[in-house]
Parts: C-alpha cells; structure tokens; sequence
C-alpha cells in the first residue's frame, strides 16, 4: 500500500527534503499485522501519529523508516549515565552505540556504551542546484565553492536533467551561515539546501 498509495509522483526528489530524523513530528505505529512486544495484542493496528495539513510526503516516508526499523530495549548502565548526562534534553535527538544483548527468554536489548548528539554524527552536505551543468554554470559553481573552502560535501545538481554530481574534497565548503546566504544571494534561495 505504501509505494502503491502514498509514493506516486517523484518521491525520490522529495526524499531531499526529508526533514532530520526525529524532527518532523510525525510518528509511524508499524502495527500492520498486529504487535508481540511488550504486550502482545493481534488487534494493534498501523497509524500515522502527529500529522498536520502542512505534513509533507517526505515527512511521512521518514517516519515511516523510522517506524520500521525495529525496535529494542535500551539499556543505560548509572556510569554511562553520568557520563553522558549532560545530552538528556527534551526531544534531543542522540545516536546510540553499544552491544546488542541478544537472548531466547527476553526483548532484544541495546547495551549502551557510547551517546553522542545526532548532529554531531551525521555529517551535512550542501546541495546547489543549477539550472544545467554548462561550463558556465560549472565555472560560476567551481568560483564560489573555490572561495569558500570548509568540510562540507558538496553535490551539484543538473535541474534539467535531474541528476547530481558530487563534488570532489577540494571543493567542499564552509557551510557557515554567511556562506549560505551568499550561496543564495548568488543562486536563489530554492537552488541551495544544507542538510
């Protein structure tokens, strides 16, 4: 039902605007066939949760990833905890390393032994679109990432052929807030995403 009913048109271009994980604000209950864990109840059923007028297909294909993926205990040992105390805010996304604790007689469990704030794991890039990649506009690109060299990836999208080019290291990019309103003083505001 998902890809027959909610992916037609070109999802894939709207994947760019997927929002960052556990920001959207839309939760997916993955119980198509019912639910075993913790309790088990044959009559759950799959919901979309938090949704909005404005919610985006995007949004809803996130949070349906995120539905899917599986789920496990997680399990904070009282050291861990203090040492990582520190990133426990309301709806502050973190990513999670540790060992799985994988048994007959129970949930699966994630034993924690690394915390680390998402935006800190998960590295941005700088997507431009232009209108073609022409030499022109290749040269124009080239100019303004050559002026602005930093640590971000930079993929360079062709908007007449719709396909993306990523840029080599020498040419990422200090995505610093300046940079960025340079980049869309320079390409237009709807040519430049940082995600």
């Amino acid at each position: 039902w998902w890809t027959e009913d909610v992916l037609r048109g070109d999802y894939a271009s709207e994947q760019r605007d997927m929002p960052e994980p556990g920001r959207s604000g839309v939760i997916f209950l993955p119980y198509m066939m019912g639910e075993r864990s913790p309790h088990n109840d044959v009559d759950a059923r799959s919901m979309f949760v938090g949704m909005r007028p404005n919610t985006t297909r995007a949004a809803m294909g996130l949070a349906v990833l995120e539905g899917v993926a599986g789920s496990c205990d997680v399990v904070l040992f009282p050291r861990t905890l203090q040492q990582h105390a520190a990133l426990f805010l309301d709806d502050t996304p973190v990513l999670v390393r540790g060992r799985l604790n994988i048994r007959e007689d129970r949930a699966n469990s994630l034993l924690v032994e690394e915390l680390k704030p998402l935006a800190d794991a998960v590295q941005r890039t700088f997507y431009l679109r232009l209108p073609a990649l022409t030499d022109d506009a290749m040269r124009r690109a080239v100019t303004f990432l050559k002026a602005h060299p930093g640590s971000a990836p930079v993929v360079l999208v062709d908007g007449a052929k719709r396909i993306q080019r990523r840029a080599p290291q020498n040419l990422y990019l200090d995505a610093s807030d300046a940079v960025l309103r340079e980049a869309e003083s320079l390409f237009g505001k709807d040519n430049v995403k940082y995600l």
